[in-house]
């Protein structure tokens, strides 16, 4: 899973991405943390909470990591497609239980979290 999220972490679009595995799909799950800056790059749209990220913002999140995997040649399996991608404007934190102190996603704990469930 760390190989997709760093390919997918180079989208201007957002900040960082927790990939999961779900045997019950045919394709991975995404947890996107959007970057607050992909509403204003052209969409005339700002970030202030989850709300927020719907019609171009999400669209234009959707086209960029789709291009990044048509670059990478992903098997369809490792594809996130727009049902299986939850976006989030609050990043990740260790306050929060989900990264280490040195910045490491807690995979156990985004995991068991909430935050699968979009």
């Amino acid at each position: 899973m760390e190989r997709l999220e760093g390919i997918y972490s180079a989208s201007n679009f957002i900040d960082s991405v927790y990939i999961h595995a779900d045997p019950t799909r045919s394709c991975v799950v995404g947890v996107v943390v959007v970057a607050s800056s992909a509403g204003d790059s052209g969409t005339g749209l700002h970030l202030d909470s989850d709300r927020d990220i719907q019609g171009a913002v999400k669209e234009r999140v959707l086209q960029d990591l789709a291009r990044l995997a048509e670059e990478e040649a992903l098997q369809p399996s490792e594809r996130l497609k727009s049902r299986s991608v939850i976006m989030v404007s609050k990043p990740f934190s260790a306050e929060d239980g989900q990264l280490t102190s040195t910045g490491k996603l807690r995979r156990p704990a985004l995991e068991k979290g909430d935050l699968l469930t979009g």
